[in-house]
């Protein structure tokens, strides 16, 4: 990796958020991402996941372990960037240093904001004031949290600094995708009439392809033509619509 200049740091940035001194910075997220946590019939999970009990039985999702162990061989800078509470930060550290046997920097979350906003403001203090870094490897089992990162680290490239981010989504079964930073929009085609019902089953589809893998998902339908289609014959005094304009709408799309 071409070294690059370096610039000051902002005085602003707090000891826990300090820059990092390496031309590669790893950002992990703890739960779902480098631990293995069950809480499966815990009534509340969100208050669970607040409890230093919650930390007596997590494993480490091997996988991650391992890439992490050979980062830090290679000289990166490790840091923990999770959505759990300050008051479990020395907890969550001596579990990590555990299984790393070396320390590690843990970033929690203060509480007075969502988990994905306070990642995102925190990673952004991380990499704007890095000024050495130029490789960021982002894991993280949320993709929103993956796809606001990537904006900002793309935000951050300017004439005189470049930084490269690269994604990992860690899915339920430890499997390790790599997050494309720039999604080829994806279109759903259905040629049954309106109202077979595939258009709203499709619609879940949508839902699931945009949260898990972020990318935007159109849905051309005759159902969706059809409403489009009526719609704007409302403004121009309403009728029928023939099929032949609605199949001519869905080939258009």
């Amino acid at each position: 990796i071409p070294s690059s200049s370096s610039s000051s740091v902002s005085p602003s940035v707090s000891a826990a958020a300090s820059p990092s001194r390496s031309q590669v910075l790893v950002v992990l997220d703890f739960d779902g991402t480098l631990a293995h946590t069950d809480a499966t019939g815990i009534p509340n999970v969100t208050s669970y996941f607040q409890e230093p009990s919650s930390l007596e039985n997590v494993t480490p999702i091997q996988r991650v372990l391992n890439i992490l162990k050979a980062y830090h061989e290679m000289g990166a800078d490790v840091c923990i960037l999770t959505g759990r509470l300050s008051h479990l930060e020395p907890a969550i550290k001596a579990v990590v240093e555990r299984w790393l046997g070396y320390p590690i920097r843990v970033l929690c979350s203060n509480g007075r904001e969502s988990t994905v906003s306070f990642k995102r403001r925190t990673f952004g203090s991380l990499v704007m004031f890095s000024p050495k870094t130029e490789l960021v490897v982002h894991f993280e089992d949320d993709v929103t949290v993956l796809r606001d990162c990537n904006a900002i680290s793309n935000s951050l490239n300017s004439s005189s600094r470049t930084v490269r981010y690269v994604g990992v989504k860690v899915g339920p079964d430890s499997r390790l995708d790599l997050y494309e930073g720039v999604h080829r929009p994806v279109s759903i085609a259905l040629v049954q009439p309106p109202s077979s019902g595939k258009t709203k089953i499709f619609q879940k589809v949508k839902e699931l392809i945009e949260k898990n893998i972020g990318r935007t998902v159109t849905i051309i339908s005759t159902e969706n033509a059809l409403k489009e289609l009526r719609a704007a014959r409302k403004v121009e005094g309403g009728g029928d619509v023939p099929s032949t304009e609605i199949f001519a709408k869905v080939q258009s799309e």
